[in-house]
Parts: structure tokens; C-alpha cells; sequence
């Protein structure tokens, strides 16, 4: 299993990519966008950060998002926002597939990639 270390930077701004379950193209569904929208803004009204993009293509999503000067946590957010959208999304009519033995033993369905991909943005360069 590779040693990846996330980059923690309270205030920091950072580039997100996240991915649906075996890249289901769940966002060509008007339901799954809007209860994607919904659960980003519950989670933001709670714990909040500055979204500056946000891309969202049929199997997954990139976003920027700026944290709080004082606030670096950005794995509670996402794991906040996938396990709202996968409740709205279910509970709506969306669509579960088969999942593996792992997955089923963690309680995991199959709507996200376990992970998600960051990128803290150092400086106006790289955020361009």
C-alpha cells in the first residue's frame, strides 16, 4: 500500500478531485447534481470554506476550495458530503450496484471512491 501523506495548511486552498464508484456516471442525473449541491451546501453552512470552482463531469467532480485562516480539516468536509449526497441520492430513487466483501464490511455502498485526490495550490502560479 503506497505512504500517501496529505498536505495540511490551515487557510490553505486546495484542488480537489473526487470519483464516483467505479466511475458511475451517476451526475448525468438531474436528482444526483442537485442533492450534490445540496449536500455541499449543508455541509458548508456547518463547516465552513470559500468554494472558488467547481467542475462536475458525469463520473466525478474537481473543486477549489479556500479553508478558514484558522482550519485545515477538508477529509471531515468530504466524507460529510458524500455520506449526505449518498443518503439524498438513495432516498430519491438513485441506484445502488453490488459492492465487494471489503466494502460491504465497512458499511460502504457504492455511490463514492473510498478517496479522494488533493492538491494544495502554493501560490497564484500553480493555482492558475
Amino acid at each position: 500500500m503506497p505512504d500517501y501523506k496529505r498536505w495540511f495548511c490551515d487557510g490553505g486552498t486546495y484542488f480537489f478531485t473526487v470519483v464516483t464508484y467505479n466511475r458511475r456516471r451517476i451526475f448525468c442525473n438531474s436528482h444526483a447534481r442537485t442533492s450534490l449541491h445540496r449536500a455541499i451546501a449543508e455541509v458548508q453552512a456547518s463547516h465552513p470554506f470559500e468554494i472558488l470552482g467547481v467542475v462536475l463531469l458525469p463520473d466525478h467532480c474537481h473543486c477549489i476550495w479556500k479553508m478558514a485562516e484558522d482550519d485545515h480539516n477538508f477529509s471531515v468536509r468530504w466524507a460529510m458530503i458524500k455520506r449526505r449526497f449518498t443518503k439524498l441520492w438513495l432516498n430519491r430513487g438513485g441506484q445502488d450496484v453490488p459492492v465487494s466483501a471489503s466494502r460491504t464490511k465497512r458499511g460502504e455502498r457504492s455511490v463514492w471512491q473510498r478517496r479522494f485526490w488533493e492538491h494544495l495550490v502554493r501560490d497564484k502560479q500553480d493555482f492558475a
